[in-house]
C-alpha cells in the first residue's frame, strides 16, 4: 500500500474478532476472517484449485510490514537520522522533516497526471519547496530508501502462503500502490525470503496505474495474459484488494494480520505530547513484530495467550520494570530483591531487562510470601493484627485463618469451642458476625494469643536467620520490587526491624500503592492513593488478573470442570504448561527481547497514560477470543490457595438471583471477578439484558443489594 498522506489512516480496522454474531461486542466491518495456522485455510483452498495459475499478493502491510507502526515511523527515523548529523538541510526542513515529507508527497500526488507517483517526485517537490541541490535531494531520497530496509520484515503467515503457493506450481506476482522504485521492492521481498527472480512486480508509481481505480488490475490481467477466475489476489485493504479484485471476476482475500490491533494503537497514541514520535513509533511496531511472529502450530487459545503476552503484559510490565531499575540506580541502591509469592515469574523478567540496561545492580530473589513476613511480625495481638488475620480476599474460612497463624486448624477449632464458637466445616466461608465473633476471641483469649505468639516468633527466628543470610541487615541499602499494590512484604519487614535488632535501610517500588504508610520509603509506578479513582480501579484490577495468570503459569491451574480442586502435576501440569506457562512467558520474552537499547534511555513515566489505555481496553472490552482463552480458569484469592475464584464464569437469572440470598459480601463479590468477561460468557438473554458498558456497576449493585435488606 501507498504511503501518501490520504492513505494513512483510511484502512479498515481489522478482520472481525469472531463469527458469532450473538456476541456483545464492538461493531467491526464484516470481512472474512482467515486463520493460516489451521492446516488449510479458505485461502489455501482457493490456491489448491487447478485452475488458479497465478496467486497475487499486495505488498505492504501483507507480505511486508515495518519495525515502526506505520510509513511515518520512517519518516520520522529519517529526521532523526538527519538531525544526528550536520546537516546543511534549512532549519525549517530539518526541524519538522516528517510533515514536510508527507506535504510533498500530497502535492506531488495533487500535480501528478498520473494516477500514482514515484519517490524521486517526492523530493522534487521537496526540493523545490526547499531549494535543494538535486544531489541533496538524492542523499535524502536514498536516506528513506535504506531505512525502509533496515525497518522492513516479512510478515509470516503470508510469506507462508507465499512459498506454499509456490510449492504447488503456481505463478507468483505482487500489486502494489507504492511510489518505492521496483529495485527497492525486490530487495525487501528477498530480505523477507518471498522472492525468485521469475516474479513478476507491477508497481502503480512505475506503471501510473493504481489499484484503488481497478486500472492496475486491468493493465496485470493484459499483461500476464490470463483470466480472472485463474487468478487468486490476497491483500489487506478492503477496497483495492478485495472489493475492486472482486469486480473483474478475480478471487480476492482480505488479509489483515498486520494491521495495528487496538493495543498496538493504544501504545502509539500520544494525545498529551509527552514522548519524541520515534519512540512511540518503534514500541508500537515492535509489539507488532512480536504478535506476528506466533508459531505456527499455536492453535486458537494459545495464540490469544501468547498474543495477551505480547501486547498487554509485555509492555506493562517492561516500562514498569525499566521504571523501578531507572529508580534504583537514581538512588544509588546496589541491591534489588523481586517479590513474586507465586514463582519466580517476574524475577526471570526483571533480570531479561536488567542484563540490556547494563546497569550494576545485585538482583536477588526474595523467598517466601507474604502471609510469612506477617506471621513473624506479630509481636502482640491488638486491633491492627486481628484485622490483618481476618481479612477477607475475598472471602475468610477457619483453614485460611489457620494457615496465616501457621496453625492446625484442629488446634484453632478446639480453642474456638471453649467459646462455644462451633465450626463443623474448614471451609465453610465465615459471615460478619462469624468474622466479628472471631476477632473478639482473638482479641480477648489469652490461651490462644500466647499459642499464636509462640509461633510468631518462631517464623521471626527463622526469617531473621534467612535476612542474616542475605545480609538484608547489613545496614547496605536494598530495594523491593513488587508487582502488586499492599506493599505489605516491607511493612512486615519494617515491623520486625522494629522489634528486633535487625536494622534494614529499605526502598520498595510497586506497581501502585492502595493505602499510605508513612514511615516506609515506598513508590509506584501506575496509581497511589492520590490518583483519580478510575485509575485505581483499572490498575487494581489488572493486578488481581495479572496475579491469577501467574498462578496459573506457575502450575497451579484451575479447571471451572472441577471447582475449587488444584489440578496437579502429569496431565494436568501438561495443560496448564501448553497453555499458559510456557506461551505466556514467550509473549513477554519475546517482546523485551526486541526492545532496542534507544528504548531504555527514555522516561517510563511517559508512557503511563499509554499502558493506562491498554489495560481498560483488556478488563472492559476484550474480545471474544480472550474471554474464551482467559476467563475460564479459577485463581486462589488466599496464599493457601485453598478458596478458589472464578476469573470469569458465564452469568445466568439463576446465579444472580441465588447470590442475592447469599448471608455472606465475600460469597457474593465471587460471583464473578472480570464481569466483562463473564457477560461476554453468558447467555443471549443475559447479553440482551445487561450492556457492556454496565455490567461492572450492575454486579456492583447486585453485591450491594443483600447488604442493605438482610
Amino acid at each position: 500500500m501507498a504511503s501518501n498522506e490520504k492513505q494513512f489512516h483510511h484502512k479498515t480496522s481489522g478482520i472481525v474478532a469472531a463469527k458469532n454474531k450473538s456476541f456483545n461486542v464492538r461493531p467491526q466491518m464484516s470481512i472474512p476472517s482467515y486463520n493460516l495456522s489451521s492446516e488449510i485455510s479458505p485461502i489455501k483452498e482457493a490456491i489448491l484449485k487447478d485452475e488458479i495459475k497465478v496467486v497475487s499478493f499486495d505488498i505492504f502491510d501483507t507480505v511486508l510490514t515495518r519495525t515502526v507502526a506505520q510509513p511515518r515511523g520512517i519518516f520520522d527515523l529519517c529526521a532523526r537520522r538527519i538531525n544526528e548529523c550536520d546537516s546543511v538541510l534549512p532549519e525549517r526542513l530539518r526541524n519538522d522533516f516528517s510533515a514536510q515529507r508527507i506535504r510533498a508527497e500530497k502535492k506531488a500526488r495533487s500535480n501528478s497526471v498520473r494516477e500514482d507517483i514515484k519517490l524521486d517526485e517526492i523530493y522534487e517537490m521537496l526540493s523545490y519547496e526547499f531549494e535543494l541541490t538535486s544531489i541533496t535531494a538524492e542523499k535524502l531520497a536514498a536516506l528513506e530508501i535504506s531505512i525502509e530496509l533496515e525497518c522492513s520484515i516479512g510478515v509470516p503467515g503470508s510469506v507462508g502462503l507465499v512459498r506454499f503457493a509456490r510449492a504447488l506450481g503456481k505463478r507468483i506476482i505482487y500489486i502494489s500502490d507504492m511510489y518505492l522504485p521496483k529495485t527497492t521492492i525486490i530487495e525487501l521481498l528477498k530480505k523477507a525470503g518471498a522472492h525468485e527472480r521469475n516474479d513478476n512486480i507491477y508497481i502503480s508509481g512505475e506503471c501510473g496505474l493504481a489499484k484503488t481505480s481497478g486500472k492496475l488490475f486491468d493493465y496485470v490481467l493484459n499483461v500476464e495474459k490470463c483470466l480472472p477466475s485463474e487468478i487468486v489476489h490476497i491483500g489487506d485493504h478492503y477496497l483495492s484488494d478485495f472489493k475492486i479484485p472482486k469486480r473483474f471476476g478475480i478471487k480476492s482475500f482480505c488479509f489483515n494480520e498486520a494491521h495495528l490491533n487496538r493495543y498496538e494503537k493504544a501504545i502509539l497514541s500520544d494525545q498529551h505530547q509527552i514522548h519524541p514520535a520515534h519512540q512511540r513509533q518503534i514500541v508500537a511496531g515492535l509489539s507488532r513484530k512480536v504478535r506476528l511472529a506466533e508459531e505456527n502450530d499455536f492453535d486458537k487459545v494459545q495464540r490469544t495467550i501468547y498474543q495477551f503476552g505480547t501486547n498487554v503484559a509485555g509492555p506493562i510490565l517492561f516500562f514498569f520494570t525499566l521504571w523501578a531499575l531507572q529508580e534504583t540506580v537514581a538512588k544509588n541502591i546496589k541491591r534489588l530483591f523481586v517479590i513474586d509469592e507465586n514463582d519466580i515469574f517476574t524475577y526471570g523478567v526483571v533480570k531479561q531487562i536488567l542484563c540490556k540496561t547494563g546497569y550494576n545492580l545485585e538482583l536477588r530473589y526474595l523467598h517466601g510470601s507474604g502471609q510469612d513476613w506477617s506471621l513473624a511480625s506479630i509481636t502482640r495481638i491488638g486491633t491492627e493484627e486481628v484485622t490483618r488475620i481476618t481479612r477477607t480476599s475475598p472471602l475468610l474460612t477457619i483453614r485460611m485463618v489457620s494457615t496465616r497463624l501457621g496453625l492446625q486448624p484442629e488446634l484453632l477449632i478446639s480453642n474456638l469451642s471453649r467459646v462455644h464458637f462451633n465450626i463443623s466445616d474448614l471451609d465453610t466461608c465465615l459471615s460478619s458476625q462469624d468474622i466479628l465473633k472471631l476477632s473478639l476471641f482473638l482479641l480477648n483469649d489469652q490461651t490462644i494469643q500466647r499459642i499464636i505468639l509462640e509461633k510468631a516468633a518462631s517464623a521471626r527466628n527463622a526469617l531473621l536467620a534467612y535476612m542474616d543470610q542475605e545480609k538484608l541487615s547489613d545496614g547496605l541499602s536494598f530495594a523491593l520490587l513488587d508487582t502488586g499494590a499492599s506493599a505489605d512484604t516491607q511493612i512486615f519487614l519494617k515491623k520486625i526491624s522494629d522489634t528486633t535488632a535487625c536494622k534494614l535501610n529499605m526502598a520498595g517500588f510497586y506497581f501502585g500503592i492502595n493505602f499510605r504508610y508513612d514511615e516506609i520509603i515506598k513508590e509506584s509506578y501506575l496509581f497511589d492513593t492520590s490518583s483519580p479513582s478510575v485509575y485505581q480501579a483499572w490498575g487494581n484490577t489488572f493486578i488481581s488478573l495479572f496475579k491469577a495468570f501467574r498462578q496459573i503459569a506457575a502450575d497451579k491451574l484451575y479447571d471451572e470442570c472441577s471447582p475449587a480442586k488444584l489440578l496437579h502435576k502429569e496431565k494436568d501440569l501438561t495443560f496448564a504448561t501448553k497453555y499458559v506457562s510456557n506461551i505466556m512467558k514467550k509473549g513477554i520474552s519475546s517482546f523485551i527481547d526486541e526492545v532496542p537499547t534507544s528504548i531504555y534511555k527514555m522516561n517510563p513515566l511517559e508512557y503511563r497514560e499509554n499502558l493506562f489505555e491498554i489495560i481498560k481496553l483488556f478488563i472492559s472490552t476484550p474480545d471474544v477470543e480472550e474471554v474464551d482463552a482467559l476467563g475460564r480458569f479459577y485463581f486462589a484469592g488466599d496464599q493457601p490457595l485453598q478458596e478458589m475464584t472464578f476469573l470469569a464464569p458465564p452469568l445466568s437469572i439463576k446465579t444472580i438471583l441465588a447470590s442475592l440470598f447469599e448471608k455472606t459480601d465475600a460469597k457474593r463479590r465471587m460471583l464473578t471477578f472480570w464481569p466483562e468477561a463473564s457477560l461476554l460468557r453468558s447467555g443471549r438473554l443475559i447479553r440482551a439484558i445487561i450492556p457492556l458498558k454496565a455490567v461492572r456497576p450492575f454486579m456492583k449493585l447486585i453485591g450491594s443489594i443483600p447488604s442493605m435488606f438482610f
